[in-house]
C-alpha cells in the first residue's frame, strides 16, 4: 500500500512538471528575440569595429554578421572591420581623410 501511495505521488507531480514544462514552452514562444549588440550602433566605424556585426552601406544601419556579410537579413552592399570609400564624406579635413587608405582629399573643393 505505501509502494502505491508513493507512486501516485510521483505520478502527480511527474503530470504537474509536465504541465510547467508545457507552459515553459508556450511562454518562450511569446518572448521576442534579444536585440543584437550591432542594432545599437549607428555609424559604420562603431559598427565595424565590433566583429560580431557589419555595417549595411545603402540601409545606413548596423546588422549581425561577419566577414562574408550578414547572417541574419541582407544587404546590397556591406563594411566588414573597416569602412570603406562609401563613409569617406565623414570626413571634414585632408589629415583625417587621407590616413583611411579607402579615401582620398579633394582640396579644391575642400572634401
Amino acid at each position: 500500500m505505501r509502494v502505491t501511495m508513493l507512486q501516485d505521488q510521483i505520478d502527480d507531480k511527474t503530470e504537474k512538471l509536465e504541465d510547467i514544462n508545457k507552459r515553459i514552452k508556450e511562454l518562450e514562444s511569446e518572448v521576442p528575440p534579444p536585440a543584437s549588440v550591432c542594432d545599437t550602433l549607428t555609424s559604420c566605424d562603431t559598427c565595424t569595429a565590433n566583429k560580431g556585426c557589419v555595417y549595411c552601406v545603402a540601409e545606413e544601419k548596423c546588422v549581425a554578421g561577419n566577414e562574408d556579410g550578414p547572417t541574419q537579413t541582407s544587404c546590397s552592399f556591406f563594411n566588414w572591420d573597416k569602412c570603406t570609400a562609401s563613409g569617406c564624406s565623414r570626413y571634414k579635413d585632408c589629415n583625417s581623410c587621407i590616413s583611411d587608405p579607402m579615401c582620398g582629399f579633394c582640396s579644391q573643393n575642400n572634401q
